[in-house]
């Protein structure tokens, strides 16, 4: 059994980490970075291969909706997430894309927002920091995150540590952008879809999480990840689910997940929605949400029950929305 004496100092990995973050920034290139509005055009730009989703919408009609962030999951593309797009303009809110790199999660998987280091994690940091900044320019009177496999959960590890968790004083993020309070009071909810994914610091199952990304770049990315330290990997991992178990905010939570999911065990999510149930208990009422679709595919859920899935997120949304009315309603009254 390993100890915590066995395993390599961090001045030991960091050397490690810096080596492997610039080889894999020699390989992918990557960035995707999107909103969208009512109409989801795809736009395509062949030198930067960013895609984006064109805002049709005036200021003024956005100003008073509110936000959703649909967290895309590894090889997600814009088209993949329409029906969400469809289903959240239905329900009255603006989307907004972020999904997070190749790049982004191998450097996930290795070092964490608590290193605090722009240059160790710079493509999520970076994500990060601009997604919250555009949220601000929305003016959005709130906003939902929606996440989709651990490439969405990487990014709310992000999200959550900016405004959470970060000493502004000390750190060496620029947050000159970020209004973090107004943020912080904005955010009403969080929704994960198929995720988190366990995988208890082995990457023998990366290659189904890499799926839907293209076979060459897949074979790079496995042949990075071959030459990280295991060790490094584990405790990544478990700095990145004791982050998930004790989330000390009280942002409600949906999970949405199912038992014949084969990359995120419902077995584990389960677990983790007991434990925050039980930490949660005393906080008020509605704080940790669930359903188990039991036997649709790993973020294929709105596929197979389109109007249970609808049913659950406008639920929960609506409770979200009244919860923070609730509070800003006692609050005037202070």
């Amino acid at each position: 059994m390993l100890t915590s004496s066995m395993l390599p100092t961090e001045s030991e990995l960091l050397p490690r980490v810096s080596m492997v973050h610039r080889l894999c920034a020699s390989l992918f290139s990557r960035k995707t970075s999107l909103f969208s509005g009512n109409l989801p055009g795809r736009k395509r730009d062949r030198d930067r291969e960013q895609y984006q989703i064109v805002i049709t919408e005036s200021d003024s009609v956005m100003a008073n909706k509110p936000v959703v962030v649909l967290a895309g999951w590894l090889g997600c593309q814009p088209r993949n997430l329409r029906r969400y797009h469809d289903m959240y303009d239905e329900l009255g809110w603006t989307s907004v894309i972020r999904i997070g790199s190749p790049q982004s999660l191998l450097n996930a998987m290795t070092i964490g927002p608590s290193a605090d280091q722009q240059s160790s994690s710079e493509m999520l940091s970076s994500l990060a920091i601009s997604l919250l900044t555009g949220i601000l320019s929305l003016q959005a009177p709130y906003f939902v995150i929606h996440i989709f496999s651990n490439n969405g959960c990487f990014l709310w590890e992000w999200i959550r540590y900016l405004l959470f968790d970060i000493d502004e004083q000390s750190s060496s993020l620029d947050l000159s952008t970020v209004d973090i309070y107004n943020l912080r009071r904005k955010l009403i909810g969080v929704i994960f879809d198929s995720a988190p994914v366990y995988y208890n610091g082995n990457i023998v199952g990366l290659p189904s999480a890499l799926r839907y990304i293209p076979t060459k770049e897949k074979d790079h990315l496995l042949q990075i990840a071959s030459t990280i330290d295991t060790h490094l990997i584990k405790r990544r991992f478990d700095e990145f689910w004791n982050g998930l178990c004790n989330d000390t905010t009280n942002t409600p939570q949906l999970y949405l997940y199912s038992s014949s999911d084969e990359l995120a065990s419902a077995k584990e999510i389960e677990r983790l929605i007991q434990y925050r149930s039980n930490l949660k208990e005393g906080s008020g009422s509605n704080i940790v949400w669930k359903y188990n679709f039991t036997d649709s595919e790993h973020c294929g859920h709105i596929l197979k029950y389109p109007d249970v899935y609808y049913g659950k997120v406008k639920q929960f949304l609506d409770s979200c929305a009244n919860r923070r009315y609730c509070d800003v309603s006692q609050q005037s009254r202070l």
